[in-house]
């Protein structure tokens, strides 16, 4: 797995912080895989 790009890294973070309401620290804090999985997880229309 390659490493995102610095906006790709932002926009995760920000979409995941707006979705769970966590501060964009704590979005930023999580590993990428994490990341991408969460994100799969809220990408997926039984998501909240």
């Amino acid at each position: 797995m390659t490493r995102p790009s610095q906006q790709e890294l932002i926009a995760e973070a920000a979409e995941l912080a707006r979705r769970y309401a966590w501060s964009l620290d704590d979005a930023l804090d999580l590993e990428h895989r994490d990341r991408r999985l969460l994100l799969g997880a809220v990408a997926t229309p039984d998501s909240p």
